[in-house]
């Protein structure tokens, strides 16, 4: 994991701006593990919620219930994806089994 260096006030930096750096750490952890499909969807997530979470802070203050329902959001995605890389996994394994 990847961390701020120094002292830094956790307040003046944006939420979309500390999404979009956790994403990019939790898919530089998953490359390191060879696991480059879920790094990717890591990345395009992070990049959705962040702009998300970026509109929302320029609108004006981002409520809990917003940022709460940005989260689900990008979750809901996430599973998405998930899903749909097991399923090709799932299709490409029973592809190469042999014929009975």
């Amino acid at each position: 994991m990847y961390y701020f260096l120094g002292v830094i006030n956790m307040n003046e930096i944006p939420r979309s701006y500390l999404r979009l750096f956790n994403a990019a750490s939790d898919a530089i952890a998953l490359i390191d593990e060879m696991n480059f499909g879920a790094a990717k969807e890591m990345l395009k997530n992070g990049q959705i919620w962040a702009e998300e979470l970026y509109l929302a802070e320029m609108q004006g203050e981002l409520t809990g219930e917003q940022e709460l329902e940005i989260y689900l959001h990008a979750m809901r995605e996430e599973a998405k994806a998930e899903k749909e890389l097991a399923d090709r996994e799932a299709d490409e394994r029973d592809d190469k089994r042999p014929a009975e």
